[in-house]
């Protein structure tokens, strides 16, 4: 019997089927846990201390794939990190998940720069690292940037509503389901984070000011009434930046059609934006959405939102990330409510501070942190409880 999970934004999310379908053949096949606290390292991290392995609370890791690093040349494929993860995944009773990207590097944005990361000038050449790099050998595969600035020389980025781009993409895709749709290990597949057109695929922060005449060029309307970051900011719903998702999800959908799936998604309900344009789509094929994190300004909000993703559109929900929420508690504000920052930040997320005690409001089903959040058993605890499967 199928049924139908979904994630939904502010948190991650992330919307898939309730119980994906797995192949009776598997002997090691059983039901996907539906909710749990998962753990992620950095890009590269495949394996995680042994403490986090057995700790019981611990439903699985989450770990980021790059398209670069899983086909190095045109139909060549690198499974063997995520072969090994999976076996880890069936010795500890754990699940996998997978975050997955297709582009990466970025000449850094002023803020980030003002925060001492990275470097600018004329001198620096931004990378793409994730793209693959056979993908540009390509005559017909059309991209943007290659151009210098004063931040320093853009890489290439591909035009991700060219179709010679999506049908490479789609080889990829397919090579991908062929090994593992349905695998029984597999909890869901991030299939990108698709936030107003600044993430993944994206334009990256520090890169779109300097990209504009590049996005009219391929058809990309800019208001002239707008300054270059909200031109990228404001992307429509019918933008060819949104169209493009919704043909890349669909790629995704062609091909994966017993594992759950998931998008990265800010919730907005504001007629014609991207935002709102990607969770209808959403929402329409039972995926699940998925975010980064709350903030307190909007927490309220979004947890209402997720409530109605739930209930109206059989979505799960799932929230990634600490983020802002409880930052601005004293330490001893904290111990005038007798737990940590992390637990603060669960009840937060999950519960509804309208309620007393946080009572569970938002019915989120998977919270993704850094494996270092296990070494707080009370906030796990707190979250074992109180996700909804």
């Amino acid at each position: 019997m199928r049924h139908t999970a979904r994630w939904i934004g502010g948190l991650v999310l992330a919307t898939a089927a309730f119980a994906a379908e797995r192949p009776s053949t598997t002997p090691t096949a059983r039901s996907l846990p539906g909710k749990g606290v998962f753990v992620t390292g950095k890009r590269e991290m495949f394996d995680f201390p042994d403490e986090v392995k057995k700790d019981p609370l611990v439903a699985g890791f989450q770990v980021s794939l790059g398209w670069s690093d899983l086909e190095p040349e045109k139909g060549r494929y690198e499974w063997s990190q995520i072969d090994q993860l999976l076996a880890d995944c069936e010795k500890w009773n754990k699940q996998a998940a997978f975050k997955f990207m297709t582009v990466g590097g970025k000449v850094m944005s002023d803020g980030q720069l003002s925060k001492g990361k990275g470097k600018a000038g004329p001198d620096v050449e931004g990378r793409n690292t994730t793209t693959p790099a056979w993908l540009f050998d390509d005559p017909a595969v059309k991209r943007f940037g290659g151009i210098p600035t004063p931040k320093g020389k853009l890489p290439l980025y591909p035009v991700f509503w060219d179709p010679a781009y999506q049908k490479h993409l789609e080889d990829f895709i397919a090579a991908f389901a062929q090994r593992y749709n349905g695998n029984p290990r597999i909890e869901y597949i991030r299939m990108g984070g698709w936030q107003v057109g600044t993430n993944e695929p994206s334009f990256y922060g520090g890169a779109s000011e300097f990209l504009l005449d590049q996005f009219a060029a391929e058809g990309m309307k800019i208001p002239a009434d707008k300054n270059m970051k909200e031109a990228i900011r404001g992307l429509a719903g019918d933008s060819p930046y949104s169209k493009a998702v919704i043909s890349m999800i669909d790629i995704w959908r062609k091909h994966f059609t017993k594992t759950p799936l998931a998008a990265t998604i800010h919730f907005s309900k504001e007629a014609g934006s991207f935002e709102e344009a990607m969770m209808s789509h959403c929402f329409a094929n039972h995926i699940m959405i998925m975010n980064t994190g709350l903030n307190e300004s909007d927490h309220t909000e979004s947890r209402t939102a997720y409530r109605e993703a739930r209930d109206q559109h059989g979505c799960k929900v799932g929230w990634g990330g600490i983020t802002h929420i409880g930052t601005k508690l004293s330490k001893e504000e904290l111990e005038k409510r007798g737990h940590s920052l992390r637990l603060e930040a669960v009840m937060q997320g999950i519960g509804d501070d309208n309620l007393p005690g946080y009572a569970p409001a938002s019915k989120v089903s998977y919270l993704v942190f850094g494996f270092d959040f296990t070494e707080d058993a009370e906030a796990m605890k707190w979250a074992a409880e109180h996700l909804v499967e």
